[in-house]
């Protein structure tokens, strides 16, 4: 009984630092989704005054 606590504590804990790893991505990946809107606003003003 004691093995099968221990693996199921490891597996909690793989899938808490698997979850923490795709939040840290997602995070990346909206800030590069606001920097593409923020570049893509600007070229849009550009041609627009151009």
């Amino acid at each position: 009984m004691r093995d099968r606590r221990g693996e199921r504590s490891r597996r909690l804990r793989r899938h808490c630092a698997a979850a923490d790893s795709t939040r840290t991505d997602d995070r990346g990946q909206l800030s590069l989704t606001v920097v593409e809107a923020v570049v893509a606003t600007l070229f849009v003003l550009a041609v627009a005054a151009g």
